[in-house]
Order: C-alpha cells, then structure tokens, then sequence
C-alpha cells in the first residue's frame, strides 16, 4: 500500500504541473471517441491532465487506459471519467506504449523499462527479466509479445513477459524502434531514417525492405501502411515489394489528391504522420493537423470532422470495429503566431513530440 502522505505529494505534484502548463502556454490535450467508426466524435478527457500528452490508448470492454507523461489513466465508462492509476509509488512514468496480453497489461516506460499487471490493473511491477529502460513500442500477437526499445532493438517473450530473447542479427547500429506491426505472420519495425525492416524467421535476422523511412505503422486486410515524417502515408499489398503513396481527400479542400501543395499546417500529400492504428475495416492517422481515416487499405484517406476540432492533429488511437479512441493534440488558445510564421503543430523532437 503506498502511504497517504506519498499519494498526497503526488496530487499536489499533478497540480503544480497543470498550473505551471497552463501560465507557461503549454500544449494542451484531449481524448475523442467515436461509436460509429469515425463518422462523429464526443470528447471524453474529464479527469485526465489537460496539459499532459497523451501518448498510448487501449480500450477493453467499458475500460479504457491513457498513457500519458504524468502517468497511467483508467477510466470505466468509456471515457466518460478518467482517474489516475498509481504505478510506481516513487513517480508517474512517463508512459510511451500499452498493450494486453494473456489477461495482462503492459506498459512501455520511458526510463522504468517494462511495467505490467496480472490482476487487470490493480497491482503493478516492473519486469526485470527485460534490462532496457526505454520501451517505445509494444505489439502482443498470438503467444508473443514484443517490445520496442529506444536502444536494445526488438525484444520478444514467448511467456506473457516472463523471459525476453533480444533478436539482434541485423539490427542497425543505433537502431530506434519506434513502431511495430504484423503482416503475414511476420513483425515489422518502423526505424524511421533508418527504413522499415522486417523479422526473417527462418534465417533468425532482420531485413530492410524498400525504400520506405517510417515513423509509424498499421495493418490491415494483408496490407501494411507506413507513415512518413515528413512524407505522407504509403501502403503496400506485396509484403514491401511494392508500395504507393496515398491520395488525401479534404472536407475543407477540393484538390489534395497530389497536385496541391501541402497546406501550412502540413495537411498535404506529404504531411508529417505522428501515429497510426487500425483493424481490417479501417485504419486512422493523425497527419499533419488532422485525423485521418482509410476503409480502402490506404489507397485514399478523407479527414474527419463530425464533433473533432479543427487544427487538432491526431496523436494516439485505439480502433476495434466502429469503436475508436483518437487522442489529439488541442488547437492553440492564446497567441496567435506572427505575420508570415507557421501555426505550431506537435513538434518533432525525434521526430514527433512523443518520442
């Protein structure tokens, strides 16, 4: 049991940093659910900490979880209420990636490594057997769950967590695994600058394939989708051989289906893509300034409206069905930029602000 006097310090901590956000002007988020596959949205964030970023969202049931960098959030009616989970009794982590697996949930930490929970979220411990601090990405599949490290490549369990085997052979140097995903049985990791690469089973090694430099991914329907930043959203059908570029259609614009320019905000063909999820029916991407939703396995993408604010780029998301959780990054409230200067949208770090 965590001691009375340390959960009060960490609700006093929780309001100093949303004061200290809000008077310093700092980014301000929100999550948006959609029951009907993406057509309209209702903002449901009451209780999470309006100026921490979202960063993972998973769904179960009436139970969803926000990663954010204050902490984990749970909430038990669909986002109708959020309340913070208390994870490690010393600090909040700063939370990058969630996933479930064989009944347990795992959260991917920045500097506390792998964190998971056997009894739905009521205890929480570190899992020790995995020795990298920073886990970017996390893809549970079947039996096997792998972990995305900042530097320690792809780990893999075969036991719910319990043991971990580091599958080095031809990881590049230096190598950041920011996305995972699964497309014909095989897992591909998004390298950024250093390309897409994908696990050979058989010859027990990673292999580069095409000339795609991802930040993120998805599947669905056989098809793999990789988000550039800067670049825009390329699909594939051929397992990599082959991939194509995605036409953007606009509520707010008539022509982005390659011939416009992108727009200030980095809405065009080439915008930046900050995250990606998705299932066999649909898959969304926050892309530049905007939410962006494909049914037809990223051949075109049309933006979304329907209740989302405008200017508010998609950051995280959870889709199952015509169940969708999208979290955004708010439109800014207060100082417009000056004459001739871009409007701010979540800037790159390396490369989008979640990393």
């Amino acid at each position: 049991m965590i001691p009375s006097r340390a959960l009060r310090l960490r609700s006093w901590s929780a309001v100093i940093l949303a004061s200290l956000g809000q008077l310093l002007g700092g980014d301000s988020f929100a999550v948006f659910r959609s029951r009907d596959g993406g057509d309209t949205w209702t903002q449901a964030s009451q209780g999470l900490p309006t100026f921490s970023r979202i960063n993972a969202v998973h769904a179960d049931g009436t139970r969803v979880l926000a990663g954010t960098d204050a902490g984990l959030f749970r909430s038990d009616d669909e986002g109708g209420t959020w309340n913070e989970v208390v994870v490690l009794p010393e600090a909040a982590p700063r939370i990058l990636a969630i996933a479930v697996h064989a009944d347990r949930i795992f959260l991917g930490t920045d500097r506390h490594g792998l964190i998971a929970s056997v009894d739905q979220g009521k205890t929480w411990e570190r899992k020790v057997g995995l020795a990298a601090t920073k886990i970017r990405s996390l893809h549970a599949t079947g039996t096997r769950l792998y972990a995305g490290t900042d530097a320690d490549g792809v780990q893999l369990s075969e036991d719910a967590g319990g043991n971990w085997i580091a599958l080095r052979k031809g990881w590049p140097a230096l190598g950041q695994a920011f996305a995972l995903s699964e497309v014909g049985g095989r897992i591909h990791a998004a390298l950024y600058s250093q390309g897409l690469h994908r696990w050979n089973e058989e010859a027990g090694t990673w292999e580069r394939i095409g000339t795609v430099v991802p930040l993120a991914l998805a599947a669905t329907r056989g098809t793999l989708i990789a988000g550039h930043n800067p670049g825009g959203l390329h699909a594939s059908h051929d397992a990599g051989v082959v991939w194509e570029q995605g036409r953007i259609r606009s509520a707010s614009t008539l022509d982005l289906l390659g011939t416009a320019e992108p727009s200030e905000g980095g809405n065009g063909q080439d915008g930046p893509v900050w995250e990606m999820a998705g299932d066999a029916e649909r898959v969304f991407a926050g892309v530049g300034p905007s939410i962006l939703r494909t049914t037809d396995q990223g051949r075109t993408w049309n933006r979304m409206a329907g209740g989302l604010p405008e200017e508010a780029p998609g950051i995280a998301f959870w889709v199952r069905g015509v169940r969708v959780f999208a979290a955004v990054r708010l439109p800014d409230q207060g100082i417009e930029p000056a004459k001739g200067q871009p409007a701010q949208h979540p800037t790159p770090s390396h490369p989008s602000s979640r990393r």
